[in-house]
């Protein structure tokens, strides 16, 4: 085996990158220091709902975004954007009924990012 590229990190681009030189027949190295792929990504699930707990948008007009999610054949679906917010603080605390319009005009991918 000559591996002549190196791959540190299977965040997205990492992982992008391994697709494209394996689609063109080079062999390469993918090194990550954690114990799944996927980097920042992180969906997790607890009990019948999943959590995005990394990247979790895709905006129109992201030419490469675009292209990505319709190679892998992913859907995806406008982020609910009426109502008031919940969010738990890292300290634990919860705050309520924030009144707060959440990322206008963005995509989420069906299913989570992982």
């Amino acid at each position: 085996m000559n591996i002549q590229t190196l791959i540190v990190g299977s965040g997205l681009s990492g992982l992008r990158l391994a697709d494209k030189l394996s689609s063109a027949g080079k062999e390469f190295l993918l090194v990550e220091a954690s114990d799944h792929l996927g980097g920042r990504i992180e969906s997790v699930s607890s009990g019948t709902y999943r959590y995005d707990l990394g990247p979790s948008w895709v905006w129109p007009g992201q030419p490469l975004l675009e292209e990505l999610v319709d190679e892998l054949g992913l859907q995806v679906f406008e982020q609910y954007q009426t109502g008031n917010l919940v969010l738990q603080e890292a300290d634990g605390s919860v705050r309520r009924n924030i009144q707060l319009s959440t990322m206008p005009g963005s995509l989420r991918v069906s299913g989570g990012t992982r």
